[in-house]
């Protein structure tokens, strides 16, 4: 019979596993559209506002990845309540950048087609 903490580790470790799909989805499309022919066309600061909302998915994903490489570093792949806040603190933290760079990849996306004003208030509206 497992204990609580360890039905929590298990839990919380699980489901940066299922983010870190989503981040990786994410990631994948936002790096599939520079080599789409329409990116050359798009203005300067929206290529470097994607750049930038490219990186911020790697962030995520490293956060993500980072609980359960401490879970086995730091307790030696014991179950401790030490690694489920760590692991939690990262899941946590991990939403800061993926949201910036969803509000990045939206911004760039929609801007062709509603111009830059709309584009930026519908990405701030995403935050």
């Amino acid at each position: 019979m497992t204990t609580l903490t360890e039905r929590k580790l298990k839990l919380a470790l699980d489901e940066s596993r299922l983010l870190i799909v989503g981040t990786k989805v994410l990631f994948g499309f936002q790096f599939h559209a520079i080599f789409q022919e329409m990116f050359a066309s798009i203005p300067d600061v929206s290529r470097w506002i994607h750049g930038s909302g490219l990186v911020l998915p790697m962030v995520s994903l490293c956060l993500l990845i980072a609980p359960s490489l401490h879970h086995q570093i730091e307790f030696c792949g014991e179950s401790r309540v030490g690694a489920i806040r760590t692991a939690t603190w990262f899941a946590g933290a991990s939403l800061l950048p993926f949201t910036l760079g969803l509000g990045a990849a939206s911004f760039v996306s929609l801007e062709r087609v509603f111009g830059p004003t709309a584009s930026a208030m519908f990405s701030l509206a995403l935050y």
